[in-house]
């Protein structure tokens, strides 16, 4: 039997300074198929990576540069602040052959499923939902946290016998301080973030615009109640969604309508519990439980923010871009303790 080898690629992150620069960063210098990482930042140019990213300290001796070289590049992960990838683009002359993966919400919003950025295609990259469209010359808009962990929570729904039943669905979800990335602000700040929580942004947090333009399609249009809250912690989201269903639904029916959704997809998980952040942090795993109290199904649910909920998502769809196993660089265990 003859085994094909595969070919190793070249990357870089623009804005490699910062949280999901990072973790890009920790993951890919030990991805089985990644030859030659740029870290580019303009802030920390020279500097070691792990100058910067402390826990790297022993694993690279890369240093930050200012510059691409796009000779040498395969795929680029932008890792700018909202609205700066799309200005670095215009700025930048991308050879089409080269991949983009945007972690920002530059192109998230656009129309189902693709944005037209000139010559490019952005799609909308939860590859649960859409990894069947990718194609080798397709650049990925990556979700944000809450829009996939919420999206995930409810997709199996979508196309269900009881969708045109779900009138209304309410959730509330708490995230961590990583979520609001490294500028500092009064809310990221150790003395109020420390023992404290907060709503914010109640029905009107940036994320559901993404949530109504790719889940709720044809027959699945529930009025969506949404509760953002900051957590004492620094890293993971907890979910919980829940709605009325006016006809009688068994629990092992739902559980096998979800685990049927979800048969080929390597990061999801039912858990018999309800699970708690601790086994989700450091994974690109989602896991998610499923209960039915009276007439109420509760959906709760949680994923690590700067993983599933960015870069380990965004490395998920670079290895599905370039027909990697899609599991490659992932293969992580939580830090339950």
């Amino acid at each position: 039997m003859v085994q094909h080898m595969i070919s190793k690629i070249n990357i870089a992150i623009i804005g490699a300074s910062g949280y999901t620069g990072g973790e890009l960063l920790r993951l890919l210098i030990h991805h089985p198929y990644i030859d030659n990482i740029q870290a580019i930042s303009t802030r920390n140019t020279n500097k070691l990576i792990s100058d910067i990213h402390r826990d790297l300290g022993g694993d690279t001796h890369l240093a930050f540069t200012e510059h691409i070289n796009l000779d040498i590049v395969d795929c680029i992960f932008l890792c700018l602040p909202h609205g700066s990838s799309a200005m670095w683009l215009e700025n930048n002359t991308i050879p089409h052959h080269i991949r983009i993966i945007d972690l920002s919400s530059d192109f998230r919003n656009s129309a189902f499923p693709l944005d037209k950025n000139e010559e490019r295609s952005f799609i909308y990259g939860l590859p649960e939902l859409y990894k069947s469209l990718y194609t080798p010359s397709t650049d990925i808009a990556n979700p944000g946290c809450f829009a996939t962990c919420i999206q995930l929570s409810l997709l199996p729904l979508r196309n269900s016998d009881i969708s045109k039943d779900i009138l209304d669905i309410h959730c509330t979800a708490i995230t961590g301080s990583t979520g609001a990335g490294t500028l500092k602000s009064d809310t990221s700040h150790f003395s109020w973030r420390d023992n404290n929580t907060q709503v914010y942004k109640p029905f009107q947090h940036q994320h559901e615009t993404e949530i109504h333009n790719h889940l709720f399609k044809q027959d699945f249009t529930p009025t969506f109640h949404f509760i953002p809250m900051r957590g004492s912690f620094t890293r993971g989201i907890l979910a919980c969604s829940y709605f009325t269903v006016k006809q009688h639904i068994q629990k092992d029916d739902l559980i096998h309508l979800y685990s049927s959704f979800y048969k080929d997809m390597p990061f999801i998980v039912h858990s018999k519990d309800s699970p708690d952040c601790k086994r989700a942090i450091n994974t690109n795993k989602f896991f998610y439980h499923i209960e039915i109290i009276n007439d109420k199904v509760i959906i709760t649910a949680t994923l690590d923010n700067l993983l599933k909920g960015a870069s380990g998502q965004a490395i998920q769809n670079m290895n599905i871009l370039f027909s990697f196993p899609e599991i490659s660089g992932l293969s992580i265990k939580s830090s339950v303790y």
